[in-house]
């Protein structure tokens, strides 16, 4: 449990430093070292999430082809190349030096707010969407983390290079593909009132999902209906769905908000592609949604934009101690022993 203390430790370090001195040189040192931190925690773990044995075993018995055939190149390519170093271990090394830093990149690059990353690291930790799901969800990570990255290109409208890290986020997971919705949905021109229209997605789904498993049999795990009280459950996705109505209502209140809404837009589709799916199709809802939630960790900071000053510090120590209770739940109450204790190769 001590690695996971101390990450939470470290980022409560930088939140301090942040809220009492406005340094960019010593930020740029702790932003750094952060990413450091991140990558060597991810590196060295050892049976450390849900399918750490997954792709232990299909490295060491050097049938990647599987994920090469279904268009994955990318996850394939570093995959053969853990086998071919004889050690499975650098495979998630290598999701680690690739995700860690385009996480860290776009967390601090695209918020309109100044020094206030640390905020957004903490909610990494905190949601199950962060750091729970991301030591597990390997190939996904990757993805996820360059469709962060190609948010430059949502902001800047330059449909061609987006799509271009769609195209390279898929060969990492072939569900990034969904993410070219994102730039329809951040346009200016696309209305919140537009959103209801997912409800026909929602009725055509709870219709047709028993053909949906007769047509992709392979997938029928990801269809079944979602518990509870599990890491992709209902309650957790409940959640996204009200701080997206939390968002949606501070919007009026932001002044600098171009970024906030283009990024928010994304946020309220994939809470509710998250939703419905998982009513009807299970722990696919999460996996779908997934990657737009993760801008949750780029909105959050502008909540304390919106709040009286004088009410801001108070506020900020609520939010600290609620993340903090959300990362040790997560860590003991929806992961069992995937998680608890913290495993390395090195001690």
């Amino acid at each position: 449990m001590l690695p996971y203390i101390l990450l939470s430790v470290w980022v409560m370090s930088i939140i301090l430093f942040q809220e009492n001195k406005n340094s960019d040189k010593m930020n740029r040192i702790f932003y750094y070292i952060s990413i450091l931190l991140f990558i060597f925690f991810y590196s060295i773990r050892e049976d450390i999430g849900y399918d750490y044995g997954l792709y232990k075993s299909i490295i060491q018995n050097n049938i990647q082809v599987a994920y090469l055939l279904k268009g994955e190149v990318l996850s394939a390519l570093l995959m053969e190349g853990a086998y071919m170093l004889e050690d499975y271990r650098y495979f998630f090394f290598f999701v680690a030096i690739i995700s860690i830093p385009l996480y860290f990149y776009s967390i601090k690059t695209y918020s309109d707010l100044k020094n206030k990353w640390a905020w957004s690291v903490l909610a990494f930790l905190g949601l199950p969407i962060g750091l729970v799901q991301t030591l597990s969800v390997s190939r996904q990570f990757v993805a996820i983390a360059i469709i962060l990255f190609a948010t430059r290109y949502i902001l800047k409208r330059n449909l061609i290079k987006y799509v271009i890290c769609i195209i390279i986020a898929a060969m990492f997971h072939i569900s990034s593909l969904f993410a070219i919705m994102y730039y329809i949905v951040s346009s200016e021109k696309y209305k919140y009132k537009y959103f209801i229209w997912i409800l026909f997605i929602f009725i055509f789904i709870f219709i047709f999902k028993n053909y949906l498993v007769i047509l992709f049999p392979d997938k029928a795990f990801y269809l079944d209906v979602v518990d509870w009280n599990e890491i992709n459950g209902l309650s957790q996705i409940l959640l996204y769905c009200l701080l997206s109505l939390i968002f949606i209502y501070l919007k009026k209140y932001i002044k600098i908000k171009d970024n906030y809404e283009k990024m928010l837009k994304i946020y309220i589709w994939s809470s509710m592609i998250a939703l419905l799916f998982s009513f009807n199709t299970g722990i696919l809802g999460i996996r779908l949604g997934m990657p737009g939630l993760s801008y949750i960790f780029i909105l959050l900071p502008y909540i304390f934009e919106v709040i009286n000053k004088k009410q801001r510090y108070i506020v900020k120590i609520m939010i600290y101690f609620l993340f903090l209770v959300l990362y040790i739940y997560n860590l003991y109450i929806t992961t069992l022993e995937a998680y608890i204790p913290y495993k390395s190769f090195l001690f």
